[in-house]
């Protein structure tokens, strides 16, 4: 799914989530994580990294969030640029019915520690992870050609 101010972002958490909730009674997540990039200063390499606000609405996310979001865990996040401040900041926003939230590396939730409730919800996490809504095999039998 895609749209007019579509975003993703592969980072690292800047410190532990926080959940919040709407006046709704709706729970979300606030997250700072940053991304990085390497650039060349005076012949060496060098990291230059950017800090993101990004708020999390997908209730089907917040269990992971709630349970593995903490300081330094890597994260992907697939969602709408929004503006606050009369367009003076942005925060990427994921809303229920469109993006996603997700681990990044399997040692973040081993299969060992993950039940079969939370599975459903967030998927296998194998290598860099599924979305949060879960993960899709296909066989071979499947492929039309």
């Amino acid at each position: 799914m895609s749209y007019i101010n579509d975003v993703r972002l592969v980072g690292q958490l800047v410190e532990a989530p926080q959940i919040k909730t709407s006046r709704a009674g709706a729970k979300y997540a606030v997250m700072r994580m940053q991304t990085g990039r390497p650039v060349k200063r005076d012949g060496k390499k060098v990291w230059v990294f950017v800090e993101h606000r990004v708020i999390c609405f997908k209730q089907n996310a917040l269990p992971m969030i709630e349970r593995k979001g903490e300081k330094n865990v890597w994260m992907k996040v697939h969602g709408e640029l929004g503006y606050l401040s009369g367009g003076q900041s942005a925060q990427i926003v994921v809303n229920e019915d469109q993006g996603s939230v997700g681990l990044m590396f399997a040692d973040v939730w081993p299969d060992h520690e993950i039940t079969d409730e939370e599975y459903e919800l967030v998927g296998a996490v194998d290598g860099a992870g599924g979305d949060s809504g879960g993960t899709k095999t296909t066989t071979d039998d499947e492929i039309p050609f």
